[in-house]
């Protein structure tokens, strides 16, 4: 029998043992092991001249009203409250011995359930200390930077000289396919637009120089066969740029 069995047997007992200590008690109630008197009275009615019989019941111990004579006695049932003492005695053995084993039980699982709280105590105490160390480090962070950008300020993107802003140079295209396949996703982001012409792109100056428009149809050829380009017509004067 596993501990759970265990469990109900004993608050079976307990509920066994609280219904027969009740039920005992009522049997056994000192109330009803008194003996009782019949007493009876005859009387004649003058005027139909019929007579009858009263009848009177009292306890043992009290008086018979007047005129009354006892004619019998009636006396409580010992051996019924015999067997209500018994089952008091019985019940109540059974509720205490029942309680007496459940009460570590209980005390156990109320200790047990008081380390949960307790533990769930001290892990939300953590989670609250983590949370200020956290918020402590960020603000020592936040410090930190702020003396640091005093001390060395950031340099920014440009360069200041004789009070005019002077921008960094833009960054130089190699003459080859790869070069001019980036000087002209940076076109093609300028103007949104991603169709060019062979004559347009001889116009302009990219790399330190203008470039011939056979050098142009050879690196655009050089680019579609890579799928990074494509002809917009067979005369090789239009063209776009895939993805």
């Amino acid at each position: 029998m596993n501990s759970q069995a265990f469990w109900l047997v004993k608050h079976w007992g307990l509920g066994i043992g609280t219904l027969m200590s009740f039920g005992g008690l009522i049997l056994a109630a000192p109330g009803n092991m008194q003996s009782w008197r019949i007493s009876e009275v005859t009387e004649k009615d003058s005027l139909l001249g019929m007579s009858y019989t009263a009848t009177a019941v009292t306890r043992l111990n009290e008086s018979i009203p007047n005129g009354y004579k006892p004619v019998d006695s009636i006396h409580s049932d010992h051996e019924l409250k015999g067997l209500g003492s018994s089952m008091m005695i019985l019940g109540t053995t059974l509720l205490f011995g029942c309680a007496s084993s459940l009460k570590p039980e209980y005390e156990r699982l109320e200790k047990a359930n008081w380390m949960v709280k307790r533990s769930e105590f001290d892990l939300a105490d953590l989670e609250y200390t983590k949370g200020v160390e956290v918020d402590r480090y960020a603000i020592e962070l936040d410090a930190q930077q702020q003396i640091s950008n005093m001390i060395q300020p950031p340099k920014p993107y440009y360069e200041k000289q004789d009070d005019q802003l002077k921008l960094k140079p833009e960054p130089e295209f190699s003459l080859n396919a790869t070069g001019f396949l980036g000087w002209l996703l940076k076109k093609a982001g300028e103007k949104s637009n991603s169709t060019f012409e062979v004559r347009w792109c001889c116009q302009q100056t990219w790399g330190g120089q203008k470039s011939s428009r056979d050098q142009i149809v050879t690196w655009v050829t050089e680019l579609s066969q890579i799928e990074q380009a494509e002809w917009l017509d067979e005369e090789k004067k239009t063209f776009r740029l895939l993805g």
